[in-house]
């Protein structure tokens, strides 16, 4: 069998091979991993996107978290945001899952605005702090809505990954400890 190049050609070979559909299915539990595994049976590694807005959220480890979106937060990508806007509170902090289809290097992406009220963050994954060990200051006296902030060179196996976003502090002109999370995307870099 000549192997797909594309997502495309992947999801025609496990429609039309009995063997492919079991293979594929076997250990499959949500669309996110059946997109993954798509993608291995392509032979390529897409990007990962959580949109926050349809993302679960798989534990509030503090404060209250919520979906803002519509008119509230218009200015925002993708017209939304999961934000603790009730709290705003210094150690708030909460968690969602990810799945990794392959073990490998990854570039994690975040895309939270940069406000007056915003805080500074660190992120973990499976309890341990990734990027800067002093964390990400997302504020700004000017709202920067897109802002993105990269962190390289992580190193996951397959498998699902939590990943925590903790307010852990805040610049000294913040107002709050506001977080709002747009989007997260996962790529495979090596």
């Amino acid at each position: 069998m000549a192997y797909p190049t594309n997502i495309e050609g992947a999801a025609q070979n496990v429609a039309v091979d009995p063997a492919l559909q079991s293979q594929f299915l076997n250990g499959v539990t949500n669309l996110e991993q059946a997109f993954a595994t798509l993608d291995d049976f392509a032979g390529v590694d897409s990007r990962r996107v959580a949109h926050m807005l349809t993302h679960p959220v798989a534990n509030v480890v503090a404060g209250a978290w919520a979906i803002v979106a519509g008119a509230a937060a218009a200015g925002y990508l993708y017209r939304g945001y999961l934000g603790n806007d009730a709290t705003k509170a210094l150690n708030d902090a909460v968690e969602i899952d990810l799945y990794v289809a392959s073990t490998g290097t990854y570039r994690l992406a975040l895309n939270c605005p940069q406000m007056s009220d915003a805080p500074i963050l660190k992120v973990y994954i499976d309890t341990v702090q990734v990027g800067v060990v002093a964390g990400y200051d997302l504020y700004a006296a000017a709202v920067t809505p897109q802002t993105c902030i990269g962190i390289d060179d992580l190193a996951l196996t397959a498998g699902v990954h939590r990943i925590r976003f903790l307010c852990a502090d805040k610049n000294a002109a913040s107002a709050f400890h506001l977080l709002r999370l747009q989007a997260i995307s996962l790529k495979r870099t090596a």
